[in-house]
């Protein structure tokens, strides 16, 4: 279910996501910086793009063709600071933009600017999608204290099902952030007995009501269907967690800044595994820039970067992933498979961490000789005398 309603959003997503494409420049630009800065943005070198779009535009600065695309490689490259410089540069000498729009709004809201998010919301309805919009709108409201119009907001997202579904997801999400569980609840069982469980933020967010409202075995129920089917460390961390102390904090979503993460984290998920993964990664930047420690963005941004050939960009981004994080083992995988992919074996063959199940070790051929007892005594160059055991023993 909820990999069919993701697809569906993606399809509600593209008519607006369009506006985020290069834009062409004119022919009396410096041409050595520019053509060098549009070759980069053609390969999704952003880094490099980024470095010849500043270039042109110490020449031009006020050139809105530089500075749209300048603005594109940034956000791509996770420069928010430097995003947000240019966003508001724009801004000011009058150059619209959906991008431009969507790197101000998710600033506004990390500076918890919630009027001022909502007017830009409203001046700028033709540049977002209905989706971006409304759930949006929604975490603004209740940024402004307004649960109550937040929630009528939320209701009112009826058509398609798809943004009906999240519609409702993001109000309940809502509703537990002022402490309602009973009605978050009530709205992820679902309709007709089939939960509201969209992705794996829904499961995580209901588990974790319902431990605040005494049904800890509901939830381990929720989450053991949830494992065999995914076997996913964060669902696994949580449920050990709620094994052992029946209650856990709610905080999944725990404040308007976080909310709103979600939601681009949503447009993010909706748009990659496609020709739009370029979208994707923006919006998986924006759910980082709002929510720094949300290893769900930082990693989905890293796999794009990984699949559209960026290793070196990958490999910072899977690194931003704390250690203490239950996924940290898997951004240490990608970063060991982002490496490997970029031709550095010697840097891939890494041991990844020592957890509860063993070593982890990444960027290893099929076949491959392994020290499994007493590595720790062991340094390059000194001999061993070698004693086998079968794999899984």
């Amino acid at each position: 279910m909820a990999k069919k309603y993701v697809k569906s959003l993606g399809i509600a997503v593209l008519a607006s996501v369009m506006a985020l494409s290069p834009v062409g420049g004119h022919a009396e630009i410096a041409a050595g910086a520019y053509l060098a800065a549009n070759q980069a943005n053609l390969e999704n070198d952003y880094e490099a793009a980024a470095r010849f779009y500043s270039r042109a535009l110490e020449r031009d600065p006020n050139n809105p063709y530089l500075l749209q695309n300048a603005l594109l490689a940034q956000v791509a490259k996770g420069d928010m600071e430097t995003s947000v410089a240019l966003a508001n540069t724009m801004s000011d000498i009058g150059v619209e933009s959906q991008l431009t729009d969507l790197v101000l709004l998710a600033d506004l809201i990390k500076s918890e600017d919630f009027s001022g998010a909502s007017e830009l919301l409203n001046d700028g309805q033709e540049r977002f999608s209905p989706l971006l919009q409304g759930l949006i709108n929604g975490w603004v409201l209740l940024g402004e204290g307004q649960m109550a119009a937040a929630s009528d907001y939320f209701d009112s997202m009826k058509s398609p099902e798809a943004m009906r579904l999240f519609g409702q997801y993001h109000k309940a999400l809502a509703l537990a952030v002022v402490g309602d569980f009973e009605a978050a609840d009530e709205i992820l069982q679902g309709d007709s007995g089939q939960r509201l469980h969209l992705n794996r933020g829904s499961i995580t967010a209901h588990a974790e009501i319902l431990t605040q409202i005494g049904r800890k075995d509901e939830a381990l129920e929720i989450l053991d269907q949830a494992i065999s089917s995914s076997g996913n460390k964060q669902l696994m961390d949580l449920r050990a967690r709620i094994a052992a102390d029946g209650e856990v904090p709610y905080d999944f979503v725990s404040n308007v800044n976080e909310g709103a993460a979600e939601v681009f984290f949503t447009l993010a998920s909706a748009l990659s595994g496609d020709e739009n993964d370029r979208f994707a990664l923006i919006y998986a930047r924006m759910a980082h820039y709002l929510r720094p420690d949300y290893s769900d963005a930082i990693i989905l941004a890293a796999e794009l970067l990984r699949q559209q050939g960026q290793y070196v960009l990958a490999n910072i981004a899977y690194s931003q992933v704390a250690e203490d994080d239950p996924a940290f083992v898997d951004a240490e995988i990608g970063r060991a498979e982002a490496l490997l992919d970029a031709d550095k074996p010697d840097a891939a063959i890494e041991v990844l961490r020592d957890t509860p199940e063993g070593v982890w070790v990444g960027g290893l051929p099929e076949q491959v000789e392994v020290i499994v007892v007493g590595q720790e005594f062991v340094t390059d160059g000194v001999p061993v005398k070698v004693s086998y055991q079968e794999y899984g023993q």
